[in-house]
């Protein structure tokens, strides 16, 4: 049997290379073997193709790129890989409240208590995989060139937007499918924006009622120590503490160090992430934003399965700072 080994997170990027590698193999979810890293570590057969899970891209910077160029599958949609990879450095498809690149990042964690969680990775690969073929109808259809493409990805307010819920829903109806058909994936596709986006709030809010946030002076910087998940709370720790310089984020399977934006405090974040490789080789990914960047332990980066030991200490970590830092 085929089989695929999986990142413990999902991006867009990783939807739209999973399509690809699926209509290489001419398989559907049902007749592939799916392994997680976080779940299978011990179990992962040699043969499986890892997708974007624990191997260093080989061809280009995005999963994408890596699968089409693997499987022979590069022609008619170099202009996407293009921005699939710009979105891996900067995460701009991430705007907009029915963006299927945010989304993707949530949908893991939002499980039913009573659904257990390889049957509810599957379903939710077996959902985006569909808007990670419709990805690549609209791009191949047209041949279309990258200016056309960077239009269709960033045009404010497009309904055109292919990494958009309104982009997916106009190709459908592009193509002619039925009324009934979808209008019922219009309204399961709004049910799990609605519901991450009320997880959001809910973790917002329960930041947003902190009264004191205990704030350390590192090297200069303020820093604060947080057990939460990041993109969850990252945005709402600093509206409610503009003071702090960086926030260290830790939940049980993974961490992030993040800046605040409004701060330029780039210099540090890459002189840290360097004394952190150094230590825990292969452990951290630096994604560049801006003038600075942020700092990622244990996700569904191409890392630790889990975070490790100094994402997970809080006194080893912050001396390390201060170290870098002095």
């Amino acid at each position: 049997m085929k089989s695929i080994l999986m990142p413990s997170g999902l991006k867009i990027d990783q939807v739209i290379a999973l399509a690809i590698v699926l209509e290489a193999l001419k398989a559907s979810i049902e007749e592939v073997q799916f392994y997680f890293l976080d779940l299978d570590a011990d179990a992962i057969p040699e043969d499986a193709f890892d997708l974007d899970a624990r191997v260093k891209y080989s061809h280009g910077s995005s999963a994408t790129e890596e699968a089409a160029t693997r499987f022979g599958k590069a022609r008619g949609i170099e202009a996407l890989r293009g921005e699939l990879s710009r979105n891996n450095a900067t995460g701009f498809m991430r705007q907009g409240k029915d963006s299927f690149a945010k989304l993707a990042q949530k949908l893991y964690s939002l499980r039913a208590s009573t659904t257990p969680e390889r049957e509810h990775r599957l379903d939710v690969l077996r959902r985006f995989v569909w808007v990670g073929q419709a990805y690549l109808r609209t791009v191949r259809d047209g041949q279309l060139g990258a200016k056309a493409i960077a239009k269709i990805v960033q045009s404010p307010g497009s309904s055109k937007k292919i990494h958009h819920l309104s982009g997916y829903i106009s190709r459908l109806v592009e193509e002619g499918r039925g009324t009934i058909e979808v209008a019922v994936e219009l309204d399961s596709w709004r049910k799990k924006f609605a519901a991450a986006e009320r997880a959001g709030k809910r973790a917002a809010e329960r930041v947003e009622g902190l009264d004191n946030l205990p704030i350390s002076n590192v090297g200069g910087l303020k820093v604060a120590y947080l057990r939460a998940q990041a993109d969850e709370v990252g945005k709402a720790v600093f509206r409610r503490f503009p003071e702090l310089d960086v926030l260290v984020s830790v939940h049980p399977d993974r961490a992030a160090i993040l800046p605040n934006y409004g701060k330029r405090n780039g210099g540090k974040m890459r002189a840290l992430h360097k004394a952190l490789e150094s230590r825990e080789p292969g452990a951290w990914h630096y994604e560049q934003r801006g003038d600075t960047g942020l700092m990622m332990n244990g996700s569904a980066r191409r890392h630790a399965a889990v975070a490790t030991k100094i994402a997970c200490n809080e006194e080893q970590l912050l001396k390390l700072m201060a170290e870098v830092w002095r």
